[in-house]
C-alpha cells in the first residue's frame, strides 16, 4: 500500500505570466499572426527552454509537500514536479517540527536495509523516480504515527512542458530568458539573420539567472 503526497500551491508577485502572452511577445519581433504553425514553433522553443532549466537545480525553485504516514505503509507517493530531495521533517500532531529523516542513495538504502520491516519507527529513507515515490526504512507503527502523524518534504522542482492552457509555473523573472529562447526557434524560419541575435540574448538571460540563483543566501544546494 502506498500514500501520496499533496503539494502546496505556489504563487509568486508579480504574478506568473500566461503561456499565450509569451508567445504573443515572441511573435511581436517578427510581426506575425497568431497562427498555429507560428506558434507550435515558438511553443517548441518555449519548451527547449524549460528543458534547459530542468537541467539545473535551483536553489530556489523549491516546493513542499505533506504526506500523511498510514500504518504498515512505508512507500509514498511524490508530487510530479519533483526533481530532487532537500530534506524530510517530522511533525507532530500540532504541524511542529520534531527531528528529520536521514536519507540515503538507493545503493547505500537497500543495502543496509535488504530485509523489509514491517512495523517501527522509520530511521531513513529513499526515493525512486522509476516508481515515482519516497520509501522508509520501516513502515511506522501507530504508536510513531501517534507522535509524528506527518512529514513535510521539500524538493528541488522540475518542471512540465508547456501547454498554453495557462500560466507557467516558474517565477516571472524567468520570462525574458523564455521568451528569448521561443524567439530564436522562431527566428530559424522567420528570419535567420537574427536567430543568432536572439540565442545571444537568452544566453545573456541564463547567465543572469544562474548567477543571481548562486548568490542567492539559500544553503540548499
Amino acid at each position: 500500500m502506498s500514500a501520496t503526497a499533496v503539494p502546496a500551491s505556489t504563487s509568486y508577485t508579480p504574478g506568473q505570466q500566461s503561456c499565450k502572452i509569451l508567445l504573443s511577445q515572441i511573435r511581436s519581433f517578427f510581426s506575425a499572426v497568431d497562427d498555429p504553425d507560428v506558434n507550435t514553433v515558438a511553443l517548441a522553443g518555449l519548451n527547449s527552454a524549460i528543458a534547459m532549466i530542468n537541467s539545473r537545480t535551483w536553489k530556489k525553485l523549491y516546493g513542499t509537500t505533506s504526506i500523511t504516514l498510514v500504518a504498515s505503509t512505508s512507500t509514498y507517493g511524490i508530487p510530479a514536479d519533483f526533481k530532487e530531495s532537500i530534506w524530510v521533517l517530522l511533525l507532530d500532531g500540532s504541524s511542529v517540527r520534531q527531528g528529520r529523516l536521514e536519507f540515503l542513495t538507493n545503493s547505500d538504502f537497500y543495502e543496509t536495509y535488504s530485509v523489509a520491516n514491517t512495523g517501527g519507527s522509520p530511521q531513513t529513507y529513499t526515493y525512486d523516480y522509476s516508481t515515482r515515490k519516497i520509501e522508509l526504512d520501516v513502515a511506522p507503527n501507530s504508536g510513531y504515527i501517534a507522535m509524528y502523524p506527518t512529514l513535510s518534504l521539500r524538493y528541488h522542482k522540475r518542471f512540465a512542458k508547456l501547454t498554453c492552457n495557462g500560466p507557467t509555473s516558474l517565477p516571472p523573472e524567468f520570462d525574458e530568458f523564455l521568451v528569448a529562447r521561443g524567439a530564436s526557434w522562431l527566428a530559424r524560419s522567420r528570419d535567420p539573420d537574427r536567430a543568432r541575435e536572439f540565442l545571444g540574448e537568452a544566453a545573456e538571460r541564463w547567465r543572469d539567472l544562474v548567477r543571481d540563483d548562486m548568490e542567492n543566501r539559500t544553503d540548499y544546494r
